[in-house]
């Protein structure tokens, strides 16, 4: 949960699942082409795109907040 990424160009996700449960801040666009986005932190970026893939707040069993900023 104290746990920060922060990524210095876009971010393209085309499969597999990203768990964020502290930060994830990017400087350019966060897409997701495929895959899924979960859990209960925070992700930052200047736009957050869904084309096929699944966001969900929580994790596999569980229910939280995911905050998109």
């Amino acid at each position: 949960a104290d746990g920060s990424l922060t990524a210095l160009i876009d971010i393209s996700q085309f499969g597999g699942t990203i768990t964020v449960d502290g930060a994830l801040n990017s400087v350019g666009d966060y897409t997701i082409f495929g895959g899924a986005l979960q859990g209960g932190g925070t992700v930052t970026a200047p736009f957050v795109t869904n084309v096929m893939g699944a966001i969900s707040p929580g994790t596999v069993g569980g229910i939280d907040t995911l905050t998109i900023d």
